[in-house]
């Protein structure tokens, strides 16, 4: 056991049992001499026990009602064209999905910043390179199709922001209020900004449960499994931390990965 665990995990929570114990040994002592405040203690004790080896299963009916909120969305169809203008508000870190979004020939990417929705700071070039197949290691699929001779790369370029537009939050969705847990949920967002107003395309959230290992039981350590990632709209589910972005948008537009032509001329030329 590394000692970190037994100074910050094992330690604290065993003296939270062995006090929770005791409390209720003096419970039971008090009960047995008619002292009724014995009775409380043992309920109170009894009560805290079950909420930390239960949690899990009261975490499932959380997880469920949530559920429930987010599959009673309803989603619009995609009214603009394409080729689609598409913000992205918290940008990932990895850049493979957007960079292949803008491949594809079908989206024109910018990123943003919420404190300015109607300006973009960053747009993606798709380019003739040499070095196309090094610093690419995801999302490669529309690279590959042009012999890694054509790829994205995204460049410091602010402007304006068009009328009609696609817009994409990843992780901080405005569209619910966040769960008591949300720094533990991550939730992409898709919508079709419009003279008229924003309309929602596809939604996605994680949700994931509790571990019910015996370790997690007594201890509120709130170790979840992979992400159950759902998304109602499109009745996708992703058993992953967070879902491919490239299939969710593509989705989220109405088009089926699989049936996008590959080519020179997918590639935006």
């Amino acid at each position: 056991m590394h000692p970190l665990v037994l100074i910050f995990v094992v330690i604290p929570f065993g003296a939270m049992w062995l006090c929770l114990f005791g409390l209720l040994i003096t419970g039971i002592v008090l009960t047995k001499r008619d002292n009724k405040s014995g009775r409380w203690i043992i309920f109170i004790v009894l009560a805290l026990m079950s909420v930390i080896v239960f949690r899990p299963e009261w975490d499932d009916v959380l997880r469920t009602i949530r559920s429930h909120k987010i599959a009673s969305l309803n989603a619009e169809k995609l009214t603009s064209p394409p080729p689609y203008h598409l913000t992205v508000f918290n940008a990932p870190l990895d850049e493979s999905a957007l960079l292949a979004l803008a491949e594809s020939g079908l989206f024109d990417i910018t990123t943003s910043d919420q404190t300015n929705p109607t300006k973009f700071s960053k747009r993606v070039v798709v380019e003739a390179s040499d070095k196309c197949m090094t610093h690419r290691t995801g999302f490669v699929r529309f690279i590959a199709a042009t012999g890694f001779r054509r790829c994205g790369r995204l460049v410091s370029q602010p402007g304006i922001l068009p009328p009609r537009h696609l817009v994409l939050w990843v992780d901080r969705a405005p569209l619910l209020q966040r769960s008591r847990w949300g720094d533990r949920q991550r939730a992409i967002q898709l919508s079709e900004q419009t003279e008229a107003g924003m309309r929602l395309l596809a939604y996605c959230e994680t949700n994931s449960p509790l571990q019910r290992g015996l370790f997690d039981r007594l201890v509120i350590a709130f170790r979840r499994t992979m992400s159950d990632c759902r998304n109602p709209v499109t009745q996708d589910t992703y058993a992953m931390f967070h879902p491919d972005l490239v299939t969710f948008v593509l989705k989220g537009v109405g088009i089926n990965p699989a049936n996008i032509a590959i080519g020179d001329q997918a590639i935006g030329q």
